[in-house]
């Protein structure tokens, strides 16, 4: 994976072309977490480093096109940073609703951009912590939280939640 810049000083410019991949993975890293062009980043995406692919689903100027490369990665992390980015769209929020671990559901649950109706399917969740995430989403219609009161066997996490997102809202 190579990245080509064009490097200027006050008397010259030359190009200079790097492979990333033979730079230490704190340095690329460190790159990744700095960079402001979306097309570096696309670049960075495909590195083998994983925390690589955490600092570019973690950067602000990431664009539409890496955050679906990087939805599906085989690593949680790097799906954890995506779903909690607050410019990942409302498409890849939602396929990381659907997310096979709890926790990359939860973070994109609570994304404000998610689409509210994966918020509300993600009320009736098996797992508590992202219903919790669901009921403490502004963008959660309180009426859904006040259905999900009605339902037998709740657990008292989830009850004490949407009691406490209802009262604030009173």
């Amino acid at each position: 994976m190579f990245i080509t810049k064009r490097m200027a000083d006050s008397t010259s410019s030359m190009w200079i072309t790097v492979d990333v991949n033979e730079l230490p993975c704190d340095l690329v890293a460190g790159i990744a977490q700095s960079i402001a062009e979306d097309r570096m980043l696309d670049i960075l995406a495909d590195s083998p480093y994983m925390s690589v692919r955490m600092q570019v689903a973690r950067n602000l100027a990431t664009g539409q096109r890496t955050f679906v490369k990087l939805m599906d990665d085989s690593f949680v992390f790097v799906r954890e940073e995506v779903a909690a980015n607050p410019h990942t769209s409302e498409e890849v929020l939602a396929h990381l609703c659907h997310d096979e671990d709890a926790h990359v559901r939860a973070i994109a649950t609570a994304n404000p951009n998610t689409p509210v109706k994966e918020i509300i399917l993600r009320l009736f969740d098996s797992q508590i912590e992202v219903v919790v995430a669901a009921i403490r989403n502004r963008s959660t219609p309180l009426e859904n939280i006040e259905a999900l009161l009605q339902m037998e066997h709740i657990d008292p996490i989830i009850i004490y939640e949407a009691n406490k997102r209802i009262k604030e809202n009173e």
